[in-house]
């Protein structure tokens, strides 16, 4: 159980990496993001706050709005998304602000290349944790908690947190002036993520040993 556990560990960090490299790929092309990405960047912009450090606040703020909406049935086991936040946080400020800025894009289709890139490294990122099934990223975690309290469809309320995410970028860059983050980029991101992520989410286990582990009573309480 332990080695399982370790390796189920590695995993998560491998992917959450992944996961902080491909957004970072896709703020460089620097021709449109994901939502949540374009409200982070918006944020950043206006504040002058990293942009890896502003996923960081409002990822744990996402963990605490989700133990205000549980209360009791919020479980320990849920505070690893904070350190799982932190670690994409610091990936991507070292990728932005150390890794990239020395990368030189001279033609358009470089920009769509590295958007293409971006998305699916960080596709391989959420498929690689979603088939673990061991810890979900806060947003995903807070869209559980919703749907399951108001009784909907995960999905939708997935989709509706990224248009409320992209109607709030668009205020910030509208009313303050700032640069425009949802762009061709998020379209393509938009295309591409979902049937990447679904395809390595439903082949990983052929490339990776993953386990699913089976907790026990005092885990199951945690959770």
């Amino acid at each position: 159980m332990t080695r399982k556990i370790m390796m189920n560990v590695i995993c998560v960090v491998l992917g959450t990496t992944l996961v902080g490299i491909g957004g970072s790929l896709c703020i460089k092309a620097a021709i449109g993001v994901s939502a949540v990405d374009a409200f982070n960047s918006g944020i950043s912009e206006l504040t002058t706050i990293k942009v890896g450090t502003v996923s960081v606040i409002i990822n744990v703020l996402l963990v605490f709005v989700q133990w205000i909406i549980q209360k009791r049935d919020f479980k320990l086991f849920q505070l690893m998304q904070i350190p799982l936040s932190l670690l994409i946080g610091e990936v991507i400020n070292t990728m932005v602000y150390v890794v990239l800025p020395s990368l030189v894009l001279e033609e358009y289709y470089m920009n769509v290349l590295l958007v293409i890139l971006g998305n699916l490294t960080a596709a391989l990122g959420v498929g690689l944790c979603t088939a673990l099934d061991f810890v979900s990223f806060p947003l995903e975690s807070l869209c559980m908690v919703i749907s399951k309290r108001a009784k909907a469809s995960f999905g939708k309320i997935r989709q509706s947190a990224d248009i409320i995410l992209i109607i709030a970028s668009l205020t910030l860059s509208l009313l303050f002036g700032g640069s425009f983050f949802i762009r061709e980029g998020t379209i393509i991101g938009a295309l591409l993520f979902a049937p990447m992520m679904n395809f390595i989410y439903l082949n990983i286990s052929r490339v990776f040993p993953l386990h699913h582990i089976k907790l026990t009573p005092v885990a199951k309480k945690m959770m």
